[in-house]
């Protein structure tokens, strides 16, 4: 028999009151930045118009169907952050020949507490470096290494003074020492089926590796389109997870098009994996996620974005840990200098509020030569 959680119609009000502030807030924040466009104005889109010395970001563009592109940022959310994860991707265009290498960090906050239930108190920082080779006009290849830290955090006195001022429900919150790594889930007997207390430190190191091929940079009526084959290696850590084989595997199809003065991105993702336990708990064999995104390229360098994340509940039978994720992102993108791009985001749960990242914060850098 499945056991069933029970979450206070109020609680939820209230955070998705708080969720709501806080998208209001970044957007008016995000509205008052004034931007210093670069020489060639901010009507010019086609690589083809530009200077050369250009040439390195603006390849980032396909056609005009694609700005910048959404975000470098996979799933947050306590169990599925632990596997290969669906990483937002558009139909850009390399030169042949050139390099792309950058890192991102992602900062996220995860609180679940349902009493009797379960307990999930943690902050992880996802650092990845990553360099890409442009092989032919279609296909890119891309590997990356990545690390996965787990500590009791720094963000939880912000957050509960937040909701202090706002007047928003804990949860808790206020009732447990800040900066611990508690992960506690109980069955409807009361036996654990996932215990962690070691503390802070790395859990996770990988080697990534993605295998794009644009299938057309799209026109006026059909968009661009891409697709991309994934794969991932645990080279330390993970040892909670059960694994059968040692890799896990991705396939994903991306569609970027342009519309009016924004640029609309869909990315949905299928993976394999090769890990079903954790510890008591058994996880889903195969998974799905779904990303959609607007951009709005306000000046010729600089870009806001909305997307929101989707991703299939990767727990059997555990409450709200089955049911999918929901992670939205207000992002920022700036083209510092011609052949680099800055990225930082700040992310937010919705609906399934257990089963996500609390808040969070991003940031990256991206360089093409």
């Amino acid at each position: 028999m499945k056991k069933k959680y029970a979450v206070p119609v109020n609680c939820c009000c209230r955070r998705f009151r708080r969720s709501a502030l806080v998208l209001l807030f970044l957007t008016t924040l995000c509205g008052s930045f004034i931007s210093r466009p670069f020489a060639w104005g901010a009507e010019t889109s086609s690589p083809l118009l530009l200077d050369k010395q250009l040439t390195p970001v603006l390849s980032r563009f396909c056609g005009g169907e694609v700005g910048y592109g959404p975000l470098r940022l996979e799933s947050q959310s306590p169990f599925q952050s632990l596997r290969l994860q669906l990483r937002p991707m558009a139909p850009t265009y390399q030169v042949p020949g050139t390099w792309e290498v950058g890192a991102t960090m992602s900062l996220a906050n995860v609180w679940a507490n349902s009493p009797g239930n379960y307990l999930i108190d943690y902050e992880s920082l996802n650092t990845t470096l990553f360099a890409a080779y442009g092989i032919n006009q279609a296909l890119r290849i891309e590997i990356g290494l990545e690390e996965r830290r787990v500590f009791g955090g720094i963000m939880d006195s912000f957050i509960t003074d937040f909701h202090d001022f706002f007047g928003l429900d804990q949860d808790g919150r206020d009732s447990t020492p800040f900066g611990l790594v508690q992960i506690e889930i109980l069955d409807n007997k009361g036996n654990s089926l996932l215990s962690y207390n070691q503390g802070s430190g790395v859990y996770s190191r990988s080697i990534t590796a993605y295998l794009e091929h644009r299938l057309t940079c799209g026109s006026t009526k059909l968009p661009a389109l891409s697709y991309a084959v994934s794969l991932r290696y645990d080279t330390e850590g993970q040892h909670m997870l059960d694994r059968d084989f040692p890799f896990d595997l991705g396939l994903s199809l991306s569609a970027a098009k342009k519309i009016g003065p924004l640029n609309a991105y869909l990315s949905a993702g299928l993976f394999w994996y090769g890990s079903t336990k954790i510890q008591k708990i058994d996880l889903k064999r195969t998974q799905t996620a779904l990303m959609t995104g607007l951009e709005w390229r306000y000046t010729a360098t600089q870009s806001l974005l909305f997307q929101c994340l989707v991703t299939e509940g990767s727990a059997k039978n555990l409450g709200p840990f089955s049911d999918a994720s929901y992670e939205v992102t207000l992002g920022w993108k700036w083209a510092v200098i011609p052949s680099g791009v800055l990225e930082v985001g700040l992310i937010e749960n919705i609906i399934i509020w257990d089963n996500s990242p609390d808040f969070g914060v991003h940031s990256g850098f991206s360089y093409r030569f």
